[in-house]
């Protein structure tokens, strides 16, 4: 199963990274974006429309896939779907439990924003707001999410819109 709309990320003390991807046409019960959380606590359900493909050097990011948190270093490559080079989309890469489960007090870390992706090319092709930031947590499990957002039709991405987002919500 290829990577989709979502993806969510478990950073065990074990040092070892779980990337769970999902369809949205699984059940609820079995949808591990729902079962872990991520779903309801950084984005609302929804309906994936655009292919997204995410790899940390040569291995792609798959349902179930563990990653050392030295493998996350380096940014991934991040490939957009589509068929249309003049869609727009925007990346975000958040951390929903930072900086630790229990005390998630800066919820939804922005580690990454790229904005203006065209569709069928890939983050480098976008305009990087906020650099890759390399997760690094301290304690617990941590769940990463990257999101992949439509920008409006004819619109493309700010500065100004960039200067208040670093702790703001997803949704």
């Amino acid at each position: 199963i290829l990577p989709f709309l979502h993806h969510y990320v478990t950073l065990s003390l074990s040092q070892k990274i779980k990337i769970i991807t999902t369809l949205s046409t699984m059940p609820r019960e079995r949808n591990p974006l729902v079962v872990g959380r991520v779903v309801g606590d950084v984005l609302d359900p929804f309906i994936r429309s655009v292919q997204l493909t995410i790899s940390y050097g040569t291995r792609e990011v798959t349902n179930g896939c563990e990653f050392r948190p030295s493998v996350l270093v380096n940014q991934p490559r991040v490939e957009i779907g589509g068929d249309d080079l003049r869609t727009f989309y925007t990346l975000v890469l958040v951390d929903p439990d930072a900086p630790s489960p229990s005390d998630p007090n800066q919820r939804e870390y922005l580690h990454w924003l790229v904005t203006d992706i065209p569709g069928t090319t890939g983050a480098t092709y976008g305009q990087e707001i906020v650099g890759y930031e390399s997760p690094r947590p301290s304690l617990g499990i941590h769940r990463l999410v990257f999101v992949r957002f439509d920008n409006l039709v004819g619109n493309r991405f700010t500065l100004g819109m960039a200067s208040t987002i670093q702790h703001q919500r997803v949704r």
